[in-house]
């Protein structure tokens, strides 16, 4: 692949728990991502939705959104909010994406390599297609 081939491919950007709340934030402040992923994102960040709610929305980005079932289950009342938060940040996505939603077993910790695999491949899908 030559150098000209690759500046023409779409970007995507991603994270875990807070560097995945750092990939959808960039996505409202460039538009050169196509998508991104966010695995375990920190949503119950203060103010994020409503940072989300704010922003001009997002239109025919393709987003990739993973959450551990037990995540919510934490004495921190904040953090204990990620589930509820990260729902109603796909919702508010969903309207104008192509977003994918996706519950794993376990914690914030649990298989964390094996979640962020996961995201590369759908990236590495989305973005040949």
């Amino acid at each position: 692949m030559d150098i000209q081939s690759q500046a023409n491919r779409p970007l995507y950007i991603m994270g875990y728990s807070l560097a995945g709340l750092f990939a959808l934030w960039a996505m409202y402040q460039t538009d050169i991502f196509a998508g991104c992923a966010t695995c375990s994102g920190s949503m119950w960040y203060p103010g994020f939705v409503e940072y989300v709610n704010i922003q001009p929305t997002l239109a025919n980005k393709r987003i990739y959104i993973s959450l551990g079932g037990k995540e919510s289950r934490t004495s921190d009342r904040l953090m204990a909010t990620v589930a509820d938060r990260t729902k109603e940040i796909c919702e508010l996505l969903k309207k104008d994406n192509d977003v994918i939603y996706e519950i794993n077993p376990g914690g914030h910790f649990a298989d964390s390599g094996k979640r962020l695999a996961k995201a590369v491949k759908w990236i590495e899908k989305v973005a040949s297609a």
